[in-house]
């Protein structure tokens, strides 16, 4: 049984969500084109979508994505599930601990 679709947006080729498929597309020479496509990339490539995700989205921090790793996965994800929509910086200490504070 496949559930209906709830929404379709009317012009996806105008979200950050496209662009960001077609920087991925563009950078890891693949032939995206649906959220299905993109979602099915990110569970196979990990490191490699949390890492554009950090680029694409501007997340600052005070060390770089490659230093951090996979430490910052799952706030990354709870960042763009809840917060989307605001400017976040995060800090790393040297115990690895994690600060995440957002800006206006």
């Amino acid at each position: 049984m496949t559930n209906p679709e709830l929404w379709r947006h009317e012009q996806p080729q105008s979200t950050q969500m496209w662009k960001f498929m077609q920087h991925v597309n563009s950078k890891f020479g693949l032939k995206l084109n649906d959220y299905p496509s993109l979602y099915k990339w990110s569970v196979n490539n990990v490191p490699e979508f949390w890492g554009e995700v950090w680029h694409f989205v501007g997340i600052k921090s005070s060390k770089s994505f490659d230093q951090v790793g996979a430490l910052l996965l799952s706030v990354l994800l709870l960042y763009l599930s809840l917060f989307a929509q605001l400017p976040m910086v995060s800090r790393v200490s040297e115990d690895n601990k994690v600060m995440l504070y957002w800006v206006d």
